[in-house]
């Protein structure tokens, strides 16, 4: 919780970011235990569900297109808690099963889209230092998973250790 944006803007669970950064030591054992239940029977607030989704200008062409907005979402703080410590979990998990890639730069920590990049452009001039042709395919995979299939993922998700 330390390091969340101190808003004072309303989400679905009427209580401001800010307070709950106020009073975060005393919110850790509640809220861990919150978690572990709700984990355990799979039910989660209603609240939590929910968000306030607000259309903000992208400061480029006619503000009566609405192709020209994109959307900001305010979601429950505690929903967020949730997801980061999820989140850190799951690396954790994959990072000591070894199961992510070295060559896996986006979602990672100390990996990003720059990094992969540096490791292709060295890769490039190493090749082209020693006369070798190099061919690149480049693929756009943004709605590549868009069709997945849940009970395939939650196999795979099961074949390497996490379960419920």
């Amino acid at each position: 919780m330390k390091g969340m944006k101190g808003s004072k803007a309303l989400n679905p669970d009427g209580i401001p970011s800010f307070i709950l950064k106020e009073v975060r030591d005393e919110l850790c054992e509640p809220l861990a235990i919150l978690f572990q239940i709700s984990f355990e029977q799979c039910k989660f607030p209603t609240s939590w569900k929910l968000s306030h989704v607000t259309p903000i200008f992208k400061g480029n062409g006619k503000r009566s297109d609405s192709e020209n907005y994109r959307p900001i979402s305010l979601a429950s703080p505690f929903l967020k808690i949730m997801e980061r410590v999820t989140v850190e979990k799951l690396n954790l998990h994959f990072e000591l099963n070894s199961l992510i890639l070295d060559h896996q730069h986006g979602f990672r920590k100390n990996h990003s889209t720059v990094s992969q990049i540096v490791v292709i452009q060295n890769y490039i001039q190493s090749a082209l230092d020693c006369g070798i042709t190099i061919d690149i395919i480049l693929i756009d995979l943004i709605k590549a998973f868009d069709g997945i299939s849940l009970r395939k993922l939650i196999h795979c998700l099961e074949v390497d250790g996490i379960k419920g």
